[in-house]
């Protein structure tokens, strides 16, 4: 994985990445939810898998795992997802 020259934000826990070709803004995804226990549990229907994905993102958040979106033309083709985790040196 790299990065732009000059950025020095630390590397999320997971990177989801999709196919595309651009930039990817800052989206906030509104998937619904049912609080279970103080848990938002997503609740998935049907074969949309970029939903399934942010889903699993939005679990990793609430149990403090730092996530973040890339889009790639090259790892990935369209129509698939994949997730990387970045390795952590101490």
């Amino acid at each position: 994985m790299i990065r732009k020259i000059g950025v020095t934000k630390e590397w999320p826990d997971v990177v989801f990445v999709m196919y595309g070709t651009n930039e990817l803004s800052n989206v906030e995804y509104s998937i619904p939810c049912e609080n279970t226990n103080g848990f938002n549990r997503p609740i998935i229907s049907g074969q949309d898998i970029k939903m399934t994905y942010e889903a699993i993102q939005n679990c990793f958040n609430q149990i403090g795992i730092k996530t973040e979106w890339n889009l790639s033309g090259k790892w990935v083709s369209p129509g698939e997802f994949e997730i990387y985790i970045p390795a952590k040196i101490e």
